[in-house]
């Protein structure tokens, strides 16, 4: 059974600009926030703060842009 045609999917969204508009928002929200606690402001206690600070307990590596 189809979706009606209404329905955005995930090819559609990805694949126009709507796509190259979230990576390039994410992008700007992370570069944002990085710079913010480099500078050693006090960045808000959300999950991209707790992604951006984690660090890995055995090697101390952290997570790619990507």
């Amino acid at each position: 059974m189809d979706a009606p045609r209404w329905i955005p999917r995930i090819g559609q969204i990805m694949g126009g600009g709507m796509g190259r508009f979230f990576e390039r928002r994410v992008a700007q929200l992370v570069a944002d926030r990085r710079a913010m606690i480099d500078k050693g402001e006090e960045a808000p206690d959300d999950l991209l703060t707790a992604l951006i600070t984690a660090r890995d307990v055995e090697g101390g590596g952290v997570l790619s842009e990507r």
